[in-house]
């Protein structure tokens, strides 16, 4: 996993995003806390929220590489065929 230097960086992305678009992160991050998720997460605690959004950017990472992944495969096969 990619460390960010500082704090700055991720408040700059934060910055630069819609309103629609940090909805829609909050959402997840609050799903991602529902008590029928099994997650044990105590998100009023720094830990806790650290947790969270760790737990978060890791799938949002994974979720984007799995569908580059997908896009490169089937692109390989358009070519090939």
């Amino acid at each position: 996993m990619a460390y960010v230097n500082e704090p700055i960086e991720i408040a700059k992305c934060i910055a630069g995003m819609s309103y629609t678009g940090l909805l829609n992160v909050a959402q997840q991050l609050v799903d991602m806390n529902k008590p029928d998720t099994g997650c044990a997460r105590d998100v009023a605690s720094p830990h806790g929220m650290a947790d969270t959004l760790a737990d978060w950017a890791e799938a949002q990472v994974e979720e984007a590489e799995a569908r580059a992944a997908e896009l490169k495969a089937r692109a390989s096969a358009v070519k090939a065929a």
